[in-house]
């Protein structure tokens, strides 16, 4: 699992509380939008299981015993 890092910037607005929607990503993104972003993945990959899960298998019976 890869890590994680959040950037604080405080200079947005003082405050000795941490306010989520002030943390960003190295490259710039927002907390909130990163946040998203990891959910929305989520759902996909649960969308495709779901739908993976729904088909039929994919071995075929070749030969059977009679």
């Amino acid at each position: 699992m890869p890590l994680d890092i959040f950037i604080y910037r405080p200079d947005r607005q003082p405050n000795i509380n941490v306010i989520p929607d002030l943390c960003y990503t190295p490259s710039g993104q927002p907390f909130r939008e990163w946040q998203q972003d990891q959910e929305t993945a989520k759902q996909y990959k649960v969308e495709c299981i779901k739908i993976k899960l729904s088909q039929k298998p994919d071995y075929k019976v070749f030969d059977y015993w009679r």
